[in-house]
């Protein structure tokens, strides 16, 4: 589950399916899979429909975090690339404060590194990871060697947003006074490539809504009580076109800006808005009844989560809530199916997370326990379904990459789990169960 979600994330889950995707080949370098954050992994080719639901359960390793002090609003992402996986969580210090990498194959523990901030892993190669520093009084830019932890580099003031797909470059921006600065930054090197100032009036979304796809940087910037979205080009920061927006953009996918905004005609609901990306010119718009995210959007389709609450949901997630994903097309808005989930009391139903080879991937909180699924993208027919552990669980689907599909399990005071499914002739021998990971 995303930042929109009341999670605690303390471990990483892995499900491996029969062939197992050539290393790097299906890699997550950064959230949201690509700087559209349309969480559509178009490399991922392992996992299918036919295969997906014989994943069995192959190894377990435990994750202790220092503390129990866990932010329950924000979920830290979690990024695979060339052989490691890189995720953060919570200690002693702030809110995820801790990032660690992990062996892709085994779950063996390679580092972990300790900040006096909260620190947010932005994007990953195979020698660098880009890291936003967060929560303080003075953001910044750290780049670590992937397979150390040590830092490379560091730039103060300014946030890393987005990366492009082979994070050789990285997008961060800043925030004077009247000016927010949009900045091209060279992975390797820590060089400010281009810089390009934008004059804001009044509060500015936070950095985030900043997406980049097909060479082209979408900002939203907000003049007085007006929002426009200016988008600029990532070769040199000159601006490609703008346009008053009044949406917040949340992905990008074929070529459409998705953007999220208030229903100020119809109370507690939403409108999702379809924007061509290189005219800016506005395709379709679609009204959602409910809160709404968007879960992934690729291959010619937006799949929306709606959450509405059905009773005693004055507190965050504290009542009973009924959840449905739809899928539209891209090109035009028209709802192509839809699947509604049970009501669910204390935490959401199935909420779509990943795009993956024709499977959209789910996941559900019921009555303490976590359950992982896959629907097919086309029809919205369940192809996979599991559910987790004891009461008391509170888990999400992440990430798809290299025929595995990565996510987090918690058990409270007790810590996590990480965890590995197989296909049954694919469990290793001998493999370890409820070894520590610590």
């Amino acid at each position: 589950m995303r930042t929109s979600k009341a999670v605690a994330l303390g471990i990483v889950l892995t499900l491996t399916a029969t062939v197992p995707a050539a290393a790097g080949e299906a890699d997550w370098r950064q959230g949201g899979y690509d700087g559209g954050h349309s969480r559509f992994n178009i490399a991922e080719s392992t996992l299918r429909p036919r295969n997906v639901s014989r994943l069995r359960l192959d190894w377990v390793r435990r994750i202790r975090p220092d503390v129990t002090f866990i932010y329950e609003y924000m979920a830290a992402p979690f990024l695979v690339a060339d052989g490691r996986v890189f995720g953060a969580w919570s200690g002693s210090e702030a809110p995820y404060d801790v990032l660690a990498a992990f062996d892709e194959s085994t779950g063996e523990r390679l580092w972990t590194r300790r900040f006096a901030d909260g620190v947010w892993p932005v994007a990953a190669s195979g020698s660098t990871t880009v890291v936003d520093r967060w929560l303080v009084r003075t953001p910044g830019v750290l780049a670590l060697d992937a397979s150390t932890g040590s830092t490379r580099w560091s730039l103060e003031g300014a946030e890393p947003v987005v990366s492009d797909r082979a994070v050789r470059h990285v997008i961060a921006t800043e925030r004077e006074t009247d000016v927010r600065r949009i900045l091209s930054i060279e992975v390797a090197s820590g060089e400010v490539l281009w810089s390009r100032r934008l004059r804001v009036r009044g509060w500015s979304p936070w950095s985030p809504s900043v997406l980049l796809a097909r060479r082209l940087v979408v900002v939203p910037v907000w003049t007085g009580t007006r929002r426009r979205l200016v988008v600029v080009r990532t070769d040199d920061g000159a601006t490609a076109w703008s346009m008053r927006a009044r949406g917040t953009p949340v992905a990008v996918a074929n070529g459409t800006i998705l953007t999220i905004r208030v229903d100020r005609r119809h109370e507690g609901s939403q409108i999702v808005e379809g924007i061509d990306l290189e005219r800016g010119r506005i395709l379709w718009s679609f009204r959602s009844p409910a809160y709404t995210t968007i879960g992934a959007a690729g291959g010619g389709r937006a799949f929306v989560d709606h959450l509405r609450c059905m009773e005693g949901c004055e507190g965050d997630y504290g009542g009973t809530y009924r959840s449905t994903v739809t899928a539209l097309d891209l090109a035009t808005g028209r709802v192509l199916w839809r699947r509604a989930g049970n009501e669910a009391h204390g935490t959401v139903a199935w909420w779509a997370e990943a795009l993956a080879n024709s499977l959209l991937y789910v996941d559900r909180l019921r009555h303490g326990r976590a359950t992982f699924g896959a629907l097919d993208a086309s029809t919205g027919r369940l192809r996979w379904v599991s559910t987790f552990g004891p009461r008391g669980v509170s888990g999400a689907i992440h990430i798809v990459a290299n025929g595995a599909v990565f996510g987090a399990l918690r058990f409270g005071e007790r810590g996590g789990r990480i965890v590995r499914l197989a296909m049954p002739r694919q469990a290793r021998s001998g493999a370890s169960r409820g070894r520590d990971g610590s």
